[in-house]
């Protein structure tokens, strides 16, 4: 059986990530509940690790690197100016597999949240350099914008 270790991108003694000011949902919560949702859509069909980071603001490389799954996805919501919307997934960009998993992903991405195609590309700025660099498998950090509209963050 294929597996998968799906990162939270935020951990609760740190840092929460993004927030809406609407609701208090935070990035860190919300992607709980959706690294949870694929898991359980997953099941039967492929093994899931969830990964959550914990105390440390550095990735989880080493716990991501541990499960020696067949991919690895680290999930992301910001909300960056309040303004800016759509989804992009960032991938190594030495790596053939990492970037074809984020092309795939990002068609699905776009065509289930029906949000902006920011794109595939490499890390920017070193936003998920250090995790991309690090682990063993083919990896993509999960990045969706929420604009102002009702939108989740």
């Amino acid at each position: 059986m294929k597996t998968l270790a799906l990162a939270i991108g935020h951990g609760p003694k740190i840092d929460k990530g993004a927030e809406n000011a609407k609701s208090g949902t935070t990035e860190l919560g919300y992607n709980r509940d959706l690294a949870d949702r694929i898991a359980a859509n997953l099941r039967g069909r492929m093994q899931v690790f969830i990964i959550h980071r914990g105390k440390e603001k550095i990735p989880p490389v080493v716990a991501i690197n541990a499960t020696k799954a067949d991919i690895a996805i680290e999930l992301h919501c910001n909300a960056f100016n309040g303004k800016a919307t759509g989804t992009e997934m960032i991938h190594h960009p030495g790596s053939r597999k990492g970037i074809r998993l984020a092309e795939l992903l990002q068609d699905a991405a776009v065509g289930a949240l029906k949000l902006l195609d920011r794109g595939v590309k490499p890390p920017q700025g070193g936003r998920g350099s250090a995790i991309l660099k690090g682990t063993k498998m083919p990896f993509i950090h999960d990045e969706e914008r929420f604009g102002p509209l009702g939108e989740p963050l």
